[in-house]
């Protein structure tokens, strides 16, 4: 049984969706409140498995339930509603959201949401899972400077207040600062600080960045760690240059690209923990997938990680997703439209079917899943794309 909280406080609202979900999920439990307070004492006599609430609620507005809903329920997905689309930046950078759902909302895009969010945390879930990854240690924390960043966004800090955050930590200073004066983004002149930097990248790019940082912080004592935390830096940006170029060839909306680049960045992290413990698994099989070998030898594949502690640390679904299936993307593909995740997995398995000990079983998923969605068509001029993107130059690797 599936518990869904449904909050806003427009009675017409509540009344559409009670018409639009009556039998449609005889396996959910509905619950409905009108305002934050009560839909609070709903959910300390019914611990809900899913809240879905408008962002505009009288008294205390959506994030500040939500956050409260954070705190108290942090198992719980919590999805926005909202009429203002503009609004989905601050919500997504605020971190009380895992998905967002424009107003009016499409019935079947809801009911596809809750469904895919709840499968989603079914399989990052699994008990065999969580005992794999406790033999390889504790999961991270949530790096403090990410925190300092969300609690900065909710205050509606400036970028440049952003940076200021940023400088405060010089070796995250010095990667960001490596990434944004790359020949692929080409600054006219140098940036040399970090405020300079947030507000030429944009808080959806530094994000990733801060995360990554945070995850492979302590590594730097044990050399061989710290060159298998540098080989998959070099390759999460040459795929998220990748995908992000994908993105502008497919003509997308310019936060869809920044996405793009964003889940790029992260979609190999629990590569970053599996290197901790574990040498990379050389993937000339030709009848297995880099994933599935990991399975074989260590009992968890560097995706279940990634997507566990992604999970763990409450990140939107979509970045939970890619860290979880960009070796499947049949799993990212929607029919008609194309996601930034899926160009993520496009982009590493073009990436892997090129280069020496290559996952060479990606290129045929990769096929299997633009099939699928109707996007056979554009694997060609993908391929051009990719042979001429993410080659990171050598100014944006890390020392």
């Amino acid at each position: 049984m599936v518990r869904v909280l449904f909050v806003d406080d427009e009675a017409n609202v509540l009344a559409g969706l009670r018409r639009l979900l009556r039998g449609q999920r005889p396996d959910w439990e509905l619950n409905f409140a009108a305002t934050a307070s009560e839909a609070l004492g709903i959910a300390a006599n019914e611990v809900p498995d899913v809240v879905v609430s408008a962002l505009r609620l009288p008294k205390m507005s959506g994030v500040e339930f939500l956050s409260h809903v954070e705190r108290r329920w942090p198992r719980a997905v919590r999805i926005v509603l909202s009429g203002q689309v503009n609004e989905r930046a601050f919500v997504e950078s605020s971190g009380v959201a895992h998905q967002f759902l424009p107003k009016p909302v499409d019935p079947e895009a809801l009911l596809r949401t809750i469904d895919r969010a709840s499968a989603l945390r079914t399989w990052a879930n699994r008990p065999e899972i969580a005992k794999e990854v406790a033999r390889i240690g504790r999961l991270p924390p949530l790096p403090q400077v990410y925190r300092e960043l969300t609690a900065a966004v909710q205050l509606e800090g400036s970028l440049a207040e952003i940076g200021r955050i940023i400088a405060r930590d010089p070796s995250l200073t010095a990667r960001v600062l490596q990434v944004v004066n790359s020949a692929y983004f080409a600054p006219r002149r140098p940036i040399t600080s970090a405020e300079i930097a947030a507000s030429f990248l944009g808080l959806d790019m530094l994000r990733p960045l801060v995360i990554f940082q945070g995850v492979t912080d302590d590594s730097a004592t044990d050399p061989v760690v710290a060159l298998r935390m540098q080989e998959t830096w070099q390759r999460s940006l040459e795929v998220a240059y990748t995908a992000r170029d994908l993105a502008l060839h497919e003509k997308l909306p310019a936060h869809e690209a920044a996405s793009a680049f964003s889940l790029g960045v992260l979609h190999d992290v629990g590569q970053l923990l599996l290197a901790r413990h574990h040498p990379p698994i050389a993937t000339e099989d030709v009848d297995h997938a880099a994933d599935e070998l990991e399975r074989r030898r260590h009992g968890v594949a560097h995706t279940e990680v990634g997507a566990l502690v992604l999970l763990t640390w409450g990140l939107p679904d979509d970045v939970v997703e890619v860290a979880a299936w960009h070796h499947d993307p049949s799993r990212l593909v929607a029919t008609g439209r194309l996601s930034p995740g899926l160009l993520v997995a496009a982009a590493g398995a073009l990436r892997d079917a090129t280069v020496p000990g290559g996952d060479s079983f990606a290129a045929a998923r990769l096929e299997a899943a633009l099939a699928t969605g109707g996007f056979a068509d554009r694997l060609a001029a993908w391929r051009e794309v990719a042979a001429s993107s993410g080659k990171v130059p050598c100014e944006a690797r890390r020392p």
